[in-house]
């Protein structure tokens, strides 16, 4: 939690100031209660214009680029895992996602940002619902099933208000959405941790496993990437599965290598 914040007045009374207090409150769940004015140029302090102009130009130009989450900047890592929703019926949805997330354990994460597709089953289900179930997980089995579309609804509990999720998690955390930012070529979806739970025991480091993970995404973006950048990518990934994985993470990689090859028409 957070017990109090400092900002340096000519920090503060800038564009990126006030944007970075907006995440801070955001991060703290705050935004609601303590809303955040806008910048207006007219309000810059007058008793230092240079000072402010010199100091608004330089970090404008070093921070605009940057993605404003409602994490602390330069905190954040990202973690694959899968994401749960609810579809208009009340069925359970999982796709993998690799949200921004705290750099310490799941179980101190308040806030999380969530970057769907425009066009995924997912966002379209948070904009509905605004909650969800993000997984941390380590069956790269599992991440494949849900990659491909596999029906998990069996594998699967909703928790009270509404909250899907898989039992084969190694943990989970329930969340509700605070905002959407329609932005290019993902959504950008700041959300607040509700509550979390622990499922099965971590198993370790395993080399398969994370060929499974690069395996997904390069599934995931089959349609911005060029076949022979997909080809090369892939040489290195085989070999690991075939020297490193058991059943389930060769089961994992067939399923997505046909899932591949049903997307771009050739063999790899």
């Amino acid at each position: 939690p957070i017990a109090g914040v400092q900002f340096h007045p000519e920090s503060i009374l800038t564009p990126h100031g006030y944007r970075l207090l907006a995440n801070v409150l955001r991060w703290a769940g705050l935004e609601t209660s303590h809303p955040v004015p806008s910048f207006d140029e007219e309000c810059a302090p007058a008793a230092i214009p240079e000072r402010h102009e010199r100091h608004k130009r330089s970090r404008d130009k070093d921070h605009d680029e940057l993605p404003a989450v409602a994490l602390p900047m330069n905190s954040y890592r990202v973690v694959e895992g899968i994401v749960g929703t609810t579809g208009p019926d009340g069925t359970p949805h999982f796709a993998p996602m690799g949200p921004r997330v705290p750099t310490t354990s799941w179980k101190t994460w308040s806030a999380i940002t969530l970057r769907p597709f425009p066009d995924s089953q997912t966002l379209a289900n948070l904009r509905r619902t605004g909650k969800g179930v993000f997984h941390v997980i380590d069956d790269a089995l599992l991440l494949a099933r849900a990659l491909t579309g596999a029906d998990l609804s069996s594998e699967c509990r909703v928790r009270e208000g509404g909250f899907p999720i898989l039992n084969g998690a190694v943990a989970w955390l329930a969340f509700e959405v605070i905002s959407f930012h329609d932005e290019e070529p993902r959504v950008r979806l700041e959300c607040r941790i509700v509550d979390r739970g622990a499922g099965g025991s971590w198993s370790g480091w395993n080399r398969a496993q994370h060929a499974i993970v690069e395996l997904a995404i390069l599934v995931s973006r089959v349609h911005l990437l060029p076949a022979e950048t997909i080809r090369e990518q892939l040489k290195p990934l085989r070999s690991w599965v075939s020297k490193t994985g058991g059943p389930r993470e060769r089961q994992a990689w067939n399923m997505l290598e046909r899932k591949l090859k049903e997307h771009v028409g050739r063999a790899f």
